[in-house]
């Protein structure tokens, strides 16, 4: 099977090549300084900073006019300072964008990329592709320029009909420094978390005797001055309240000594300290959250887990409809994403090439992937409404590249050719969009048998074999003449004749179009 890497990222089209903005870059310079281009349409890379060793997020910029569709061109980069780049869908795009690369040119510094969808960008400036690399350890310092080009991927825009636009594209610089970014590990929170006040609720719990103003004397030991005020009105307890022990000389005041006991039992209340811890300790719960908070970022990693999809990552992965009709088959898938399969309506009359015409009762596709992958897509169709082998070898899926339909059936020797027996077809694309399931064209194939001394030969057989072993035969006219009409058009034949009086080299053609010049000189 031949390997196909976006080498028709052209979509048949010719490419044009827009004006690249090339601007001396140097150290902290700017290639993104603003450009007019025609229209306004631009196609920049957004300047970026970053370190050696670490990974760095090139943003690709489109200033959109409100028409444009499919876009490709190829990113160049420095080789020896960035390496494995890799390529996502930025948030701009519009639905059901298809992204494919060629990486067959990386070790270059030559990334080729392609966006692919029917719909268009909204005018304004969008964020199309996020390019990541990884920054090599042993890079220079400095400004490393990214551009674009047209190898292996060449420069167009067209819109959602097929016309060409134009654009400017801007370059960017991605900024190599030295040294991690050490500013950030600074973890202040951690100074946060001395909550040395624990020890000095101890001395807030002192002012208890704002909390036991009424039971002086048992405050008294501590500030003696303070009781002495209030101990005027009751100066004779002043001296039984020093040794509170001596409270047994009842005598001194029959009646007060009552009154007495009940102070003592309120020095019990030294629960008082109970309030103390209560609000003391609330303020060094709050300071231990602030610790917490700030590992509450690594929860950032919770959105790598993808959704449910049905095109995972690997080599070779084929996803099929449900309706097991149609499949598209992905050389490589780099993330997982899903693959969407929709019915499409016929195309009008006239858009078809040449010689190909829609087919009747035939269902028609439009496969979108929201997948990265890289290399060829190999989409294959099951039509069971066909069940006339000749009809069906005459069935073409035309796919649509731009404004144009071109074929894109895999035909012999190409693998899978087309199996009557399980009615299924297959074309090979770079980027899938719309297929249609056609009647191929047929043409006249003829030409004309000779003697090895130039002279037509009469009624010698020809014969047309086709990939199934299907033969046509003709027998030459007086002047060696033959013809074979309703020969179907992209496929490769073999075409023999048979004399008895001389010998023929068979000859292997392939069939695009009326050939009448096949000439067979026979051999002595």
């Amino acid at each position: 099977m031949k390997v196909h890497v976006f080498s028709r990222f052209t979509f048949g089209l010719k490419i044009f090549t827009a004006a690249m903005l090339i601007v001396a870059a140097v150290a902290g310079g700017s290639l993104n300084s603003k450009v007019t281009a025609q229209g306004g349409r631009v196609i920049r890379v957004v300047d970026v900073s970053t370190q050696q060793g670490q990974q760095v997020n090139a943003v690709i910029e489109l200033d959109a006019q409100g028409n444009e569709a499919s876009i490709s061109f190829t990113l160049n980069f420095d080789p020896t300072k960035l390496a494995n780049p890799f390529v996502t869908l930025g948030n701009g795009v519009p639905p059901s964008t298809s992204l494919g690369t060629n990486p067959s040119q990386t070790g270059f510094g030559r990334l080729g990329i392609l966006a692919d969808t029917t719909n268009s960008y909204a005018a304004g400036t969008r964020q199309m592709l996020i390019v990541r690399f990884d920054v090599l350890a042993g890079a220079a310092s400095g400004p490393s320029i990214v551009s674009f080009g047209s190898t292996p991927t060449g420069q167009s825009i067209s819109t959602a009909t097929g016309s060409l636009v134009s654009a400017t594209y801007q370059s960017g610089i991605i900024q190599i420094g030295t040294g991690g970014p050490t500013p950030t590990p600074t973890p202040t929170p951690t100074s946060t978390v001395t909550p040395t006040p624990t020890a000095t609720p101890t001395p807030t719990a002192t002012p208890t005797p704002t909390a036991t103003p009424t039971p002086t004397p048992t405050v008294t030991p501590t500030p003696t001055p303070t009781p002495t005020p209030t101990a005027t009105p009751t100066p004779t307890p002043t001296p039984t309240a020093t040794p509170t022990p001596t409270a047994t000389p009842t005598p001194t005041p029959t009646a007060t000594p009552t009154p007495t006991p009940t102070p003592t039992a309120t020095p019990t209340p030294t629960a008082t300290p109970t309030p103390t811890p209560t609000a003391t300790p609330t303020p060094t719960p709050t300071a231990t959250p602030t610790p917490t908070a700030t590992p509450t970022a690594t929860p950032t990693p919770s959105p790598t887990p993808t959704p449910a999809s049905n095109t995972p990552p690997g080599t070779n992965v084929t996803v099929t409809d449900p309706s097991g009709l149609v499949s598209a088959s992905f050389a490589t898938v780099f993330q997982p994403g899903n693959t969407f399969f929709t019915n499409i309506p016929e195309v009008a009359p006239g858009f078809t090439p040449p010689g190909y015409s829609m087919r009747q009762g035939s269902t028609h596709y439009n496969i979108t992937t929201s997948a990265p992958f890289a290399g060829p897509v190999l989409a294959c169709f099951i039509d069971f409404t066909v069940d006339d082998p000749e009809e069906f070898a005459r069935l073409r899926i035309l796919h649509r590249e731009g404004g144009q339909l071109v074929d894109r059936t895999v035909l012999p020797p190409g693998f899978p050719g087309p199996n009557f027996a399980g009615r299924q077809i297959c074309a090979s694309v770079d980027v899938p969009t719309d297929f249609y399931i056609t009647i191929g064209p047929i043409y006249n194939v003829g030409g004309q048998v000779v003697t090895p001394s130039g002279l037509g030969l009469r009624n010698a057989i020809v014969t047309i074999t086709d990939y199934r072993g299907v033969r046509q035969t003709a027998t030459t006219s007086s002047f060696g003449v033959y013809s074979f009409p309703g020969i179907r058009g992209g496929e490769t034949y073999t075409i023999s004749v048979f004399s008895k009086r001389y010998r023929y080299a068979a000859k292997v053609v392939q069939i695009q179009g009326n050939i009448a010049d096949i000439i067979f000189v026979g051999l002595e």
